[in-house]
């Protein structure tokens, strides 16, 4: 009979050092609990809608139709709950959760930027932002606003740089938590400029906040 060797090998055991885990989370379940619904068929509603914004809220664009502007958020009134921004179609989009495309564009309302920006952000006009040009810090600040079956573009036939944008125009700015926004979910939304597959958005949606979603 053969003798049988067993062999011990030493292997030195290192430290891993695993990424921190989250230390704070959106929560991105659908929908919201709607206190008020409002209707907004131009794009002056849609700013006016935007601007007195109170927590509950459910802004509701028409499917089809084409909001073209500046469009600046602010933070909204209320205690709880969120703003919700959507479609008269949206219940036609698919499920939460579901990745949509260009096909499912027919179900959505387009905001639409008419402006080029600038590419080192010294001027720029996206499609949706917050008010860049403000003395107050705590107006940037804006916070829990869902968008659910938007589709963001710009008109353009030129490169546009800024589509979305909440980063302020000085980042001294943003000296304390409650001048970041945060808790903003894009839901089922599509972003593109005037050719869907062709162009190119150089810095993409700019946003330097404390929590932003793309579900």
């Amino acid at each position: 009979m053969r003798p049988i060797v067993f062999f011990l090998v030493s292997i030195p055991v290192f430290a891993i050092n695993y990424p921190a885990l989250p230390i704070a989370t959106v929560d991105v379940s659908c929908c919201p609990a709607v206190a008020r619904t409002v209707a907004v068929h131009t794009a002056a509603q849609l700013q006016a809608a935007l601007s007195s914004a109170q927590l509950g809220d459910n802004i509701v664009l028409d499917a089809g139709a084409t909001y073209e502007g500046n469009f600046v958020l602010k933070v909204p009134g209320g205690s709880a709950g969120w703003v919700t921004v959507t479609s008269t179609a949206a219940s036609a989009l698919p499920s939460p959760g579901t990745r949509v495309g260009p096909s499912d564009a027919v179900h959505m309302a387009r905001i639409m930027s008419p402006s080029a920006g600038h590419s080192t952000g010294n001027k720029t006009y996206p499609a949706l932002g917050v008010f860049l040009d403000t003395p107050n810090p705590a107006d940037l600040g804006v916070h829990h606003f869902r968008f659910i079956g938007i589709e963001f573009a710009t008109g353009l036939t030129s490169v546009n740089y800024h589509l979305i944008w909440f980063t302020p125009m000085s980042f001294s700015n943003q000296s304390s938590p409650s001048s970041q926004p945060h808790d903003i979910i894009f839901d089922r939304c599509l972003f593109h400029g005037n050719d869907a597959i062709a162009t190119a958005f150089p810095d993409g949606p700019a946003y330097d906040n404390g929590g932003v979603v793309f579900d």
